[in-house]
């Protein structure tokens, strides 16, 4: 059974892959072996009936027309399930095809992190403080705008996007309280000019306790990116942008440091990993 078992897998990926295939239509799994954190890219073309929706789990994503093929784009918490998992493709006409992915255990980095002075909290109440304004934030990240305001790939914030101090996927701890870092850090002068990684209309636009002066950009279709810790913010709310458009400038605002740019990406609610998302969209 075993062994049959892995055959069935092994044929569903070369299938998934396009390499062979009796269906009319193939379908592309950016990556069989992802690790948590990771954003899975579905593609689907030649289809004569439109998929609609891709679950993974208690994850589901709606697809999209995108360079005249269909794309789904599933996000994996940083704490998802590992193992072999299944991929469900629901289609128009009632159809239902899957495939498997090996789901991989991120290393995880545990590190000990001080509340900054200028903060004036202490560890408990600045999670509380995180909690209160997550909730705020996941009213909108937690939406899903039914249009797509992109047509090409994303790209990073900054014209140097070489100096990482910080990754995602981080365990923090201050205290007795621990919470992730669930975005990637870029050093740069104060002042640098943040760019928006992809098209979009911004959500948010303010400054926070935590997060600092931040911006938030719905690219559509459950997708978000977010910028935080801005010296200045330089859009509005309800604002159309273009990849590249200076949405802010980097600083040390909220909790923070020293000058830098924390970028998170949201795909569906789940914060993913935002250089494995900008390698794969």
């Amino acid at each position: 059974m075993k062994k049959i078992a892995f055959i069935s897998i092994f044929l569903g990926g070369l299938l998934a892959a396009g390499i062979s295939s009796a269906s009319a239509f193939t379908v592309g799994i950016s990556n069989f072996f992802p690790v948590q954190g990771d954003t899975i890219r579905i593609t689907v073309s030649g289809s004569a009936s439109a998929p609609q929706t891709a679950t993974l789990g208690i994850e589901t994503a709606n697809f999209f027309p995108l360079g005249g093929k269909y794309v789904a784009a599933v996000g994996l918490k940083v704490t998802a399930a590992t193992g072999w998992q299944k991929i469900a493709m629901r289609f128009a006409d009632g159809a239902v095809v899957e495939r498997w992915i090996d789901v991989l255990k991120k290393k995880i980095t545990v590190e000990t992190f001080a509340v900054p002075p200028q903060i004036g909290m202490t560890p408990t109440e600045l999670v509380g403080s995180l909690n209160n304004e997550n909730a705020t934030l996941d009213k909108i990240l937690n939406t899903v705008t039914p249009r797509t305001y992109f047509t090409g790939g994303f790209g990073l914030p900054l014209a140097d996007n070489m100096h990482i101090t910080d990754w995602y996927g981080i365990l923090r701890k201050m205290g007795s309280q621990e919470f992730w870092h669930l975005g990637t850090d870029f050093a740069a002068p104060q002042g640098s000019a943040v760019g928006a990684m992809q098209g979009g209309v911004v959500r948010f636009a303010t400054s926070t306790v935590s997060y600092g002066n931040m911006v938030v950009i719905d690219h559509g279709e459950g997708i978000f990116s977010m910028y935080l810790h801005l010296s200045k913010i330089l859009a509005t709310v309800g604002q159309q942008v273009k990849k590249g458009t200076v949405i802010g400038l980097v600083g040390d605002t909220g909790l923070s440091t020293g000058d830098h740019l924390h970028i998170s990406l949201k795909v569906n609610g789940v914060s993913v990993d935002p250089l494995n998302f900008v390698r794969v969209f």
